[in-house]
């Protein structure tokens, strides 16, 4: 494993990000972050052809709304957090989307 620092592009696309990942791959070690994962492994193999390394790491495409927690859910429950009786009372409260794993 390299001692070379790592730098980290967030949202790499045809844009910005992607010029912005190409300039840091010429000194250091590449972490390409972005939704689309056949996009961030096109931008890992040209980066690796050119004689840089680097990494891809899709931003959680596979979530589904489902799977992710409600504004209007978070909403509520610090709104009851807010009004809560007093003869139950609590100042913790854990939000987590019901699919998660403890």
């Amino acid at each position: 494993m390299s001692d070379q620092p790592v730098a980290v592009a967030v949202g790499v696309g045809a844009g910005l990000g992607a010029a912005l990942a190409r300039r840091f791959a010429e000194k250091y070690r590449v972490a390409l972050v972005a939704r689309d994962a056949n996009k961030l492994r096109g931008f890992e193999d040209e980066i690796r052809q050119k004689g840089g390394e680097a990494i891809s790491v899709p931003a959680a495409p596979q979530l589904k709304k489902q799977d992710m927690l409600d504004p209007a859910a978070i909403a509520e429950t610090f709104w009851h957090l807010a009004h809560q009786d007093r003869s139950a009372w609590t100042q913790d409260i854990d939000v987590r989307p019901f699919k998660e794993r403890f």
